[in-house]
């Protein structure tokens, strides 16, 4: 039993994203099919990994298999195009169609997944969409595969469609540039002001309860992983955005923080030890609220309850 696909910084990140955050996935689901959820709706994370074969087992691992209501969407990060994504998509989703089939009498009915590709680097020619189609005894389905390109969203898009998720991978949108921009000082500054913006702009939506804290810092690491990793050669772009965004990324800080509140809590107890990270500003109201399994209201009170 082997795995099939070799993890990049790059899926890690990605994959951190969705099983932290995963609120944050619906405005991608909006955008990739045009959806209207609002994004406190309900998540739910699917396991995703999958086996395929018979004799020789190989493992799948996709990057996302998560539920919005009735529906169950599945999506893949590629770092760049190969022939083999349409092929893996096909048996991810065959997988959690078989996984939940249905079946009344001599009937059963395979449901499939809304399925999407995100690349973070492609040929300006790459199609919007990809189709698919089944071909079976009576007939054929044909469906689309919508793909987004993430180095086209441009920082406005991103903020004004609240795509939060790609902010970490928006320096593959000057890839091509990056020993430029790092030996430019005008250049650098210009793309530094873009992360102070992302950086001001998810502080404000953590006071809008947009976003959370802990997803505000998520955000923030994932974003100094990924430019870690993609301008690994240039450093004053690496440390300039490491500086903004977070720095340290070796250990979520925010992990730090719900470990030091999950250490309060044995001794004090759960909702003491939540109450006492946000009367320490470690934590915010509503991150405190929805650790404790209370609404925003209680926690509140049990908070001012001095």
């Amino acid at each position: 039993m082997t795995k099939d696909k070799v993890n990049t910084p790059y899926d890690n990140a990605f994959r951190t994203l969705i099983v932290k955050c995963p609120t944050l996935v619906i405005s991608l689901v909006n955008e990739a099919f045009h959806e209207k959820y609002e994004l406190r709706e309900k998540v739910n994370v699917f396991h995703n990994e999958f086996f395929v074969g018979n004799r020789h087992q190989k493992e799948r691992i996709t990057d996302s298999h998560i539920g919005i209501g009735d529906k169950r969407y599945h999506a893949e990060c590629q770092s760049s195009t190969d022939g083999t994504i349409t092929v893996r998509i096909f048996e991810y989703d065959a997988q959690i169609a078989a996984e939940n089939a249905q079946t009344e009498k001599d009937e059963i009915t395979f449901t499939f997944p809304y399925s999407a590709l995100l690349y973070l680097r492609c040929p300006s020619d790459t199609p919007r969409t990809m189709r698919v189609t089944y071909k079976v005894p009576n007939g054929g389905i044909s469906y689309e595969i919508p793909i987004l390109k993430v180095p086209e969203y441009t920082a406005d898009e991103i903020l004004e469609k609240e795509l939060y998720f790609l902010i970490p991978f928006h320096i593959f949108a000057y890839e091509k540039e990056l020993e430029k921009i790092n030996d430019n000082h005008e250049k650098l500054e210009d793309l530094l002001q873009v992360y102070k913006r992302f950086a001001k702009v998810l502080q404000q939506k953590v006071k809008e309860e947009r976003l959370t804290e802990y997803e505000r810092q998520v955000i923030r690491d994932m974003t100094g992983k990924v430019v870690s990793s993609l301008a690994v050669k240039w450093d004053n772009i690496k440390e300039g955005v490491e500086g903004i965004m977070g720095g340290e990324i070796l250990e979520l800080e925010v992990d730090k923080i719900l470990n030091r509140g999950i250490d309060i809590g044995r001794t004090e107890g759960l909702v003491d030890g939540m109450i006492t990270l946000v009367r320490d500003g470690l934590l915010d109201m509503a991150e405190g609220a929805k650790r404790t399994n209370m609404t925003r209201e209680e926690f509140e009170r049990r908070v001012n309850d001095v």
